[in-house]
């Protein structure tokens, strides 16, 4: 009898043991599974800041990357030009780093496919109880950004989806960028070019100067799927993307002669497969790409090595 009661004791407390162990080991997370890359880009692009404010008294408001937007009183109307009470909601977006960009998806490529230097991206979405609404233009918005790209001078450009890459391009806007110390500044209402409706994309950017272009090919094996492929260039704050054609990606205003990194993403059977590779811009060039399984935070570090 005494020694059941033993080994009964023995075996509660190997028990307790055990559960204990279990309940102090420290379970590492499985990496998330990325169906598509618009999937990929939504979870590990630039983050969305909202605010919410009186509609009648507008009010001043900075993101933490430094972006002011000052909105007046009365600065939106409805979409049948209605005055608007009342709480407004105001998303701002906005990208200033290559990482960013590669990870947004919203690159520094213009509508004719050259490449542009990017001082800074932003996208604006203006709504109430979830409607879009449109900007009064008697009561204009001013949006300021830092000035990243020391005294060069800046053009402003607006944004429609390129849709065989999924991002957007760029279009230069004849409306002109003051200097204000070191900030850009310019207003919201002055532009044109939404991707939806009540939102606007702007960017603060100059063009590459003169330059010698030449074509750009990469190859991958064929069995890929959901892939997007980037150039981001050293030494300048530009990110372009390149076009797929079939199992390999193209692009034809490839600067000569310019230093770079290719970067890869793709997503199979819901993992991310990435690579980056050095890239020196020679005539007519052939890249052959073997991107390998990855995470996304480790693909952030590394891209964030390229800014």
């Amino acid at each position: 009898m005494k020694k059941s009661i033993l080994l009964t004791g023995i075996v509660v407390s190997l028990t307790a043991v055990i559960a204990c162990r279990k309940t102090n080991e420290t379970v590492q997370p499985a990496a998330p599974a990325f169906t598509t890359l618009a999937n990929f880009f939504k979870a590990n692009g630039a983050t969305t800041q909202t605010f919410a404010f009186d509609a009648a008294a507008g009010g001043t408001f900075t993101t933490p990357k430094g972006t002011v937007v000052e909105v007046p009183g009365n600065a939106f109307v409805n979409t049948i030009g209605l005055p608007v009470d009342g709480t407004v909601t105001l998303d701002v977006r906005d990208i200033y780093t290559k990482s960013d960009m590669i990870l947004s998806n919203v690159t520094s490529k213009s509508v004719s496919g050259s490449p542009l230097i990017s001082g800074g991206e932003a996208f604006f979405k203006y709504s109430q109880n979830g409607h879009p609404l449109k900007l009064n233009d008697a009561n204009p918005i001013t949006v300021r950004m830092p000035r990243t790209q020391g005294s060069t001078p800046m053009e402003l450009y607006t944004a429609l989806v390129d849709t065989p890459t999924g991002g957007i391009k760029w279009f230069p806007n004849p409306n002109p960028i003051d200097t204000m110390n070191s900030y850009l500044s310019y207003q919201l209402n002055a532009l044109v070019g939404t991707v939806d409706p009540g939102s606007l994309w702007t960017n603060c950017d100059h063009a590459f100067d003169n330059y010698t272009s030449t074509n750009l090919t990469i190859t991958l094996d064929p069995d890929f799927y959901n892939i997007s492929s980037f150039i981001a260039f050293d030494n300048v704050n530009t990110v372009v993307s390149l076009y797929p054609y079939g199992e390999v990606f193209t692009y034809n205003y490839a600067p000569l002669g310019y230093h770079g990194h290719l970067v890869f993403i793709g997503i199979k059977n819901g993992k991310l497969l990435t690579e980056i590779q050095p890239l020196t811009i020679v005539e007519n060039q052939t890249v052959e790409l073997h991107p390998t399984e990855n995470n996304a935070a480790a693909l952030k570090q590394q891209l964030e090595a390229l800014n």
